[in-house]
């Protein structure tokens, strides 16, 4: 197993390892290491199934359940998963987001306890565009004038799961049934769930 920086801003490859496959626990403990120093990893190139990538994700910790409140059967076999795609079979979409209207975000912090990770798992990619693109908060408010991180220690931040809102066009108060959750600002980190 090779792990190779592919930017200085973010991430990790991982090449020479078959996710499908059982991993020797030195190499996951490498491999965790690193994806945590690094906020994302990377592996090109892998043949996995469903109940594969589940197994591979369960290497981390215990699973969550995918959330779609908005159209429960574009999940997969297992609870823990959820199709994203444009593909459209007899007129009707076959996964969520099918018109790629996700908006820059981090999953699940409007839990209580988020999850640590998401992982993602590409079946078709277009050829131009379709991009996924990440970003590192840590390294973000590392860069921060000083004046600015003490500012934001007092602070807290609302994270609020309204997809059906338009995040651009905000009305003057949530809906009362959307997911919410507070975390402290300023570095402050919040308390995960290991899924």
């Amino acid at each position: 197993m090779d792990i190779m920086p592919p930017s200085p801003a973010v991430g990790i490859e991982v090449r020479g390892l078959n996710l499908a496959k059982p991993i020797a626990a030195g190499e996951f403990a490498q491999l965790r290491t690193a994806w945590e120093a690094n906020c994302i990893a990377l592996s090109c190139g892998q043949n996995l199934g469903e109940l594969e990538q589940v197994n591979f994700a369960r290497l981390f910790g215990p699973l969550g359940r995918a959330v779609n409140d908005a159209d429960p059967a574009k999940g997969g076999v297992h609870e823990a998963t959820l199709y994203v795609s444009n593909v459209r079979v007899n007129g009707q979409v076959t996964g969520i987001l099918p018109d790629g209207e996700m908006f820059f975000h981090s999953g699940t912090c409007y839990l209580e306890r988020p999850a640590k990770a998401s992982m993602l798992y590409a079946i078709e990619t277009p050829l131009r565009g379709g991009d996924t693109l990440f970003a590192n908060g840590f390294a973000a408010y590392d860069a921060l004038p000083g004046r600015i991180k003490a500012k934001l220690s007092s602070m807290r931040a609302l994270y609020v799961y309204d997809y059906k809102g338009n995040p651009t066009l905000r009305a003057g108060e949530l809906a009362p049934e959307a997911k919410r959750a507070e975390h402290p600002g300023g570095g402050g980190q919040p308390v995960f769930n290991e899924s």
